[in-house]
């Protein structure tokens, strides 16, 4: 099995060889700037403003982050409650799965009465559409515990609170995280949506900005920074699932042997 550097390091060897290929097509077929600039030429446009590019992204990281943690909160407590409870198995699931159908944009003009324009809204709606995959992978994990093991819980009349902290969410650690991981990508994307309804900052207000003038060397590097930004956020969470949750990576290699 590759070692996690050699992952790493073969993912930044791919992403340099993509690089390299698109400043050559680019030189090479001669692609005009105003269409698609060259690696080059985005790189230059970050160091050109260094200082406007550190300050957007600082303004979409915040806001991220933020709604991030909210959805992870609030979808670890939903997919608790629902998968202990048939009650709101039957009733909020369903409700949750319906809400989740519906385009975050078209409520924007009702959030924007109730939270104002801001970094409320922002977060609300980073929230929003995070909030998914946190709790449907949370109710699956939590779900899926081998029944035996509840059964002798019940049997040795352990505390339903320690047999969650022992049994449940070790069991199901693997699952949220894998709903985590699609979560810090899809806050990014919300981060960037809510910054196109709401914003005066941020990467996804600074492309609004490079449309407007037809600076595609702008889009292009705020793009850059976009997709920096949702890898090396991934990436965290990945770090972290390897230190809290070891023994998910040793099933996946174990299954992958078999």
């Amino acid at each position: 099995m590759m070692s996690r550097a050699s992952v790493a390091l073969s993912g930044l060897l791919t992403l340099l060889a993509l690089l390299v290929l698109w400043q050559a097509v680019s030189v090479i077929f001669d692609i005009p700037a105003y269409i698609v600039p060259a690696p080059l030429a985005v790189l230059k446009e970050i160091a050109l403003k260094p200082g406007f590019y550190i300050e957007q992204a600082a303004v979409t990281l915040r806001s991220t982050l933020l709604g991030f943690l909210l959805a992870t909160v609030l979808g670890l407590l939903f997919g608790t409650i629902t998968a202990y409870s048939r009650l709101f198995r039957l009733t909020l699931y369903p409700l949750i799965l319906l809400l989740q159908g519906v385009p975050k944009v078209a409520l924007a003009p009702v959030l924007i009465i109730f939270l104002g324009f801001g970094l409320k809204f922002q977060v609300v709606v980073i929230a929003s559409v995070a909030f998914f995959p946190v709790v449907v992978n949370a109710v699956m994990g939590l779900t899926t515990v081998d029944r035996d093991l509840i059964m002798l819980s019940r049997v040795l009349r352990t505390p339903r609170l320690r047999e969650f902290w022992m049994i449940g969410l070790p069991h199901a650690a693997p699952s949220v995280f894998s709903g985590m991981k699609v979560a810090m990508t899809l806050s990014v994307i919300g981060a960037v949506v809510a910054e196109f309804v709401s914003s005066e900052a941020g990467l996804g207000h600074a492309l609004m900005i490079a449309n407007s003038e037809f600076n595609t060397a702008m889009s292009f590097a705020a793009i850059l920074l976009l997709s920096l930004m949702s890898f090396a956020l991934f990436g965290l969470i990945r770090l972290i699932e390897w230190r809290a949750v070891p023994w998910a990576e040793d099933a996946a290699v174990d299954r992958t042997a078999g």
